[in-house]
């Protein structure tokens, strides 16, 4: 309908907007660095930065189609261009949610709770627009669109979640091992035995 695709187009460029500014000031950023500590491989926080945006819009996309065919089995016969077209109305205001949650600024192998929730609730919000944009387009509140929404982001939830964690853990399981071989090493226990009268 002619409102969903005003929605997208205002949820698209808000979502343009954003992405670009994180961008820009990335490059301010990093350009600033280098000319003061001079050229040098590339932080895990720039890797970060490039590879956990691909890899959310991608599993998003999964996520929701996925969600849509549990939900309606029929579209599994909808042509590619029509996917292409569907997928962007529902994926752009979860994705703008997490650009706007500083998803992507964030060093996850540093993380603590209070980024894992707040994560949780830049997704959840975004799912939530989506839901409502949809509702406000229609007309009319589908509980196919909910039941949708609810498995959508169950499996997101997953998919983001799971790299983040996995990350973080080997690391802090490095730091542990890697303290307790130190630590073993600074105490070494030597056995000596003394020879003599009596």
């Amino acid at each position: 309908s002619k409102a969903l695709v005003g929605l997208f187009l205002i949820v698209f460029i808000a979502g343009v907007y954003v992405v670009v500014r994180h961008v820009v000031h990335v490059e301010i950023w990093d350009t600033g660095r280098l000319l003061v500590q001079g050229i040098k491989r590339p932080g895990r926080a720039l890797y970060g930065m490039i590879v956990y945006p691909v890899w959310d819009l991608l599993w998003l996309s999964i996520s929701l189609v996925v969600a849509m065919l549990l939900e309606i089995p029929q579209m599994q016969k909808l042509p590619i261009g029509d996917w292409a077209r569907l997928l962007p109305v529902w994926i752009s205001p979860v994705f703008l949610m997490l650009v706007l949650g500083n998803t992507y600024s964030r060093v996850w192998s540093r993380s603590n709770f209070r980024d894992y929730l707040l994560l949780f609730f830049s997704l959840s919000i975004g799912v939530l627009l989506t839901f409502a944009f949809l509702s406000a387009a229609e007309a009319d509140l589908r509980m196919s669109d909910l039941r949708i929404c609810i498995v959508f982001t169950f499996i997101a939830m997953v998919g983001i979640f799971a790299p983040r964690v996995i990350l973080q853990t080997l690391r802090e399981w490095m730091l542990v091992t890697a303290l307790e071989e130190r630590t073993s090493n600074r105490y070494v226990v030597r056995h000596i035995l003394l020879y003599g009268a009596g």
